[in-house]
Parts: structure tokens; sequence; C-alpha cells
């Protein structure tokens, strides 16, 4: 998940110039695939602060942090 200060922004950067698809869009978040599988999701930081929050992984038992960046478990 990234944090962004502007989602319109990021939605043009991430549909338009990297192609994406948005599949869900709300007034604070969007998620977006691609083709082959790939997926983000876009959040508006409270803080204004831009940046990766985390990055969810599928078939990881518990959440870790490494080198200042979380992993999260979630189910397939």
């Amino acid at each position: 998940m990234l944090r962004t200060p502007s989602l319109p922004s990021a939605l043009s950067f991430f549909a338009g110039v990297l192609r994406g698809d948005v599949e869900h869009e709300t007034d604070t978040a969007a998620d977006l695939v691609w083709p082959r599988g790939a997926r983000v999701r876009l959040e508006t930081s409270a803080d204004g602060v831009p940046g990766v929050d985390r990055l969810e992984v599928i078939g990881l038992d518990t959440e870790r942090t490494v080198i200042g960046t979380r992993f999260v478990p979630v189910s397939a």
C-alpha cells in the first residue's frame, strides 16, 4: 500500500502513465491492477507524507518489519 498526499495525482501516474486499471475507488483510496496480476493500493495520507506503508504478502504467517517496511499477511 502506498500513501499519497494527492490521490488524483497518484491515479494520474499509476493509471495514466503506467496504464493500471482502476479496480475500485473511493474518495480516499484506489486499487489498481495490471493484466499479469500486479496490483497496488493507493491511500490518501493524513499526514501528507508519501511512501510505502506496507507490503501485503500471500502465505506470510505473521506481520514482520524489515528495514522499516511492514510485511503484512493476507489470504489469497
